[in-house]
């Protein structure tokens, strides 16, 4: 298994060597400027203050509609602990899909993972009543939340049917491939404009949810580019992940890696979808 970890990993960080060497852009994880689409939410003195890493509360503009607040906890653990029981089972499935990725080990740490875009338990638990077509509303209306909480529920749809049969066609199937057609568009749009790991994590789970059997290589992906947005637990989830899932192709890894950072690295002229 360890053997099979280090092939992929060498294959994601040629990927990453190739992207660098052809991109006009500076790597993500040289660069701590806020989203261009976000700076008009915060005041001049906040921008330079997150740019020096002094994290700061979600502005209004990603945090998700109809959540004023989000409040403190000493950690992830504390936070559930506050929670109905079917609450603290909902939250720790989700933090279960996303690798642990959700979970902070205190104040500080909630602080940045909420600034870099990582929904908190509020958040999720304000969305998971919102109806499907509210969502998919305030969604294409451009909240990014909605959007992240919309990707994860089509994607949380799609993967059953794809691991047992495929698309069929049917009027339920024809919806749910056109709701996945749209957020596999919803997620390029995200990556660009927040520049979230959180984002990279969703896109590998959605691409991963389309494939027949939940193929693991766009997940693997995800992992290497949440740590150039600024993620520095994404290499002992990608390493996790990679015992879990030997014998991935590593050349299906690198397309996606490369699928996704085009996503982030597109300018404003290469156009928008949803």
């Amino acid at each position: 298994m360890k053997n099979d970890r280090k092939i992929v990993a060498a294959g994601i960080l040629l990927s990453v060597g190739l992207a660098a060497c052809t991109s006009k852009e500076p790597p993500a994880s040289q660069s701590r400027k806020i989203p261009q689409s976000l700076t008009a939410e915060l005041p001049a003195a906040v921008i330079r203050a997150v740019g020096q890493g002094l994290w700061i509360e979600a502005p209004a503009a990603i945090r998700y509609a109809g959540q004023p607040s989000l409040g403190a906890a000493a950690s992830w653990d504390a936070r559930l602990a506050t929670l109905p029981e079917r609450d603290r089972a909902y939250m720790e499935a989700v933090n279960g899909r996303y690798y642990g990725a959700l979970a902070f080990a205190s104040e500080q740490e909630r602080r940045e993972l909420t600034a870099r875009g990582f929904p908190m338990p509020e958040e999720w638990l304000a969305a998971r009543d919102t109806p499907d077509a509210e969502l998919e509303r305030q969604a294409i209306a451009g909240n990014q939340k909605a959007r992240m909480f919309h990707i994860d529920r089509v994607s949380e749809r799609v993967a059953p049917v794809l691991t047992v049969r495929g698309f069929e066609n049917t009027p339920g199937d024809q919806e749910l491939f056109r709701q996945f057609v749209d957020a596999t568009a919803m997620v390029a749009n995200l990556l660009h404009d927040t520049r979230s790991p959180f984002a990279a994590y969703l896109a590998g789970r959605i691409v991963s949810s389309g494939t027949l059997g939940g193929q693991p290589e766009a997940i693997a992906a995800s992992f290497q580019l949440a740590r150039e947005l600024g993620d520095p637990r994404a290499d002992s989830f990608r390493d996790a992940f990679l015992d879990q899932h030997p014998g991935m192709d590593v050349a299906t890894v690198m397309t996606a890696y490369s699928y996704f950072k085009s996503s982030v690295d597109r300018t404003a002229a290469d156009g928008k979808g949803r």
